[in-house]
């Protein structure tokens, strides 16, 4: 059995005006939903996107707002240990599977705690709208990701997959910081929460499904920067892995702009502001190596 699974989003909090918040990075080149795509999101909450290739199959950063306070004020300490929150940093990863019953039982045949499947439709199209994601979440995830596998349910269209970017020169989510610098114990951890044929290791590097897990204590890049960077209290996860054709084009879309970074050699940190958690370290990549990585012919992996 094969349940496909790979990194499909991951999700930064922010206390900024969506639309606002979206203009802003879209000034910086990055590819953005338009704000009548953003979606209502419990509790009380809005989502809006920043896309990457390949189009068709696209990954994405996801940033949760606040929309109505009364709701999201009502809501907390009533949902469990995954409460999507505004404060500016990473709070969770999105794991898109071609079937989350395939996972269901590919994790308990493995000996994962595993909770039932169960789907939901858009919040703004009301109680009657079939679903169109179902979910899987784990019971208790060794390696604290603060994850859920999702199966998108409505059909897409056929479309071959392509590569896009916009100003800046970054064209894909190559993979996630993982807050430890022992990328054995992060495989060890990795093995307990996701399908074995998942997780794998190339060239001592590690990897789930098509996407690098880069081993990166959170504390250096807090030292880097030279200020007290906030992180999840217990999400592992904290920023991700980009790719560019050109890392001087991706510095030149950042200077003067209002997003800080750092270069540091032949790497870009872009760092949370007070108002938005994006972290994330930007690599120079040839785009055919890219492709070569992620297998167009067999896109999920």
């Amino acid at each position: 059995m094969n349940s496909g699974v790979r990194i499909d989003h991951l999700i930064f909090g922010s206390s900024m005006d969506l639309a606002k918040l979206l203009a802003l990075y879209a000034e910086l080149g990055f590819r953005v939903s338009p704000f009548e795509n953003t979606v209502r999101h419990d509790p009380g909450l809005r989502t809006g996107f920043l896309y990457f290739s390949p189009l068709g199959f696209m990954d994405y950063i996801e940033f949760i707002t606040v929309e109505v306070r009364e709701l999201f004020d009502a809501a907390q300490g009533k949902h469990g240990n995954m409460v999507f929150s505004e404060d500016p940093y990473a709070q969770g990863v999105g794991i898109r599977a071609q079937s989350v019953q395939s996972v269901f039982e590919e994790l308990k045949k493995q000996g994962t705690a595993v909770k039932p499947v169960w789907s939901k439709a858009p919040e703004d199209q009301g109680k009657e709208a079939p679903p169109r994601w179902s979910f899987v979440e784990l019971e208790n995830p060794a390696a604290n990701l603060g994850g859920f596998y999702v199966e998108y349910l409505k059909p897409r269209a056929e479309v071959e997959p392509s590569v896009f970017h916009g100003g800046n020169g970054i064209f894909a989510m190559g993979g996630l910081l993982y807050n430890d610098n022992d990328s054995e114990k992060i495989e060890s951890l990795l093995r307990k929460d996701f399908p074995q044929s998942s997780v794998r290791r190339t060239n001592k590097e590690l990897w789930l499904g098509c996407h690098r897990i880069l081993p990166r204590p959170f504390q250096e890049i807090a030292a880097l920067a030279g200020k007290d960077l906030k992180k999840h209290p217990t999400v592992e996860v904290y920023g991700a892995l980009f790719y560019t054709e050109n890392l001087n084009q991706t510095e030149a879309a950042l200077k003067g702009k209002w997003k800080p970074y750092i270069r540091s050699g032949d790497e870009i940190y872009l760092l949370p502001s007070e108002n938005e958690g994006l972290l994330a370290l930007v690599i120079e990549k040839p785009i055919e190596k890219w492709k070569q990585e992620r297998d167009f012919e067999n896109w999920l992996f």
